[in-house]
């Protein structure tokens, strides 16, 4: 779903400051537990989880927030999923951290199944959430293409929609892993 990122700008305002999509890009806490109060049948739908090469501009970013250099293997790992309600989806989620991380700081993350990252983000002590992150993917774009041929079979985006998406990044023990939601 979300292979080959081209590192669009992501920013750090959100869209339509008074909106309702507003309100829900720039909501704090789990955005998996807003959803299961207002979804019926909320449930996660997990697509891929595991090792996998991060593009340029991710390893990038995992570095800037890296506390101790990064040295040796600089391996990715990555889940993605849907977050639904009975009838559709709702948001497709990317999370990524480097492989290393994933054997100590983060190693939870590796045996979520269907469960919700945010139960383990918001459960877990020592968890610093940093300023969240804004973009707007074009239907024109390479991703915005790759999301609406994805979820082609499960729901029809209109052609001229624009994607809002928003990005977080979590550090645990200098470590950090990164969020990115896409809200359909």
């Amino acid at each position: 779903l979300f292979r080959s990122l081209s590192g669009m700008p992501w920013s750090s305002s959100p869209p339509l400051a008074r909106s309702l999509l507003a309100r829900w890009l720039t909501v704090g806490g789990s955005l998996s537990a807003r959803l299961n109060r207002c979804a019926a049948g909320f449930h996660v739908q997990r697509q891929r989880q595991g090792r996998r090469p991060l593009p340029r501009h991710d390893l990038a970013l995992l570095r800037r927030h890296t506390a101790r250099p990064m040295l040796g293997d600089q391996a990715g790992w990555s889940r993605e999923v849907l977050l639904r309600d009975e009838a559709q989806p709702l948001v497709a989620a990317r999370s990524f951290a480097l492989r290393q991380s994933t054997l100590s700081a983060w190693r939870s993350v590796k045996g979520l199944g269907q469960r919700p990252l945010a139960d383990l983000l918001f459960t877990t002590r020592r968890v610093r959430r940093l300023p969240l992150t804004f973009q707007c993917v074009k239907p024109q774009d390479a991703l915005g293409r790759r999301l609406r041929k994805q979820l082609g079979e499960h729901q029809a985006l209109p052609l001229h929609a624009r994607i809002w998406a928003r990005r977080s990044v979590f550090v645990r023990h200098g470590q950090p892993l990164v969020v990115e939601e896409y809200f359909l």
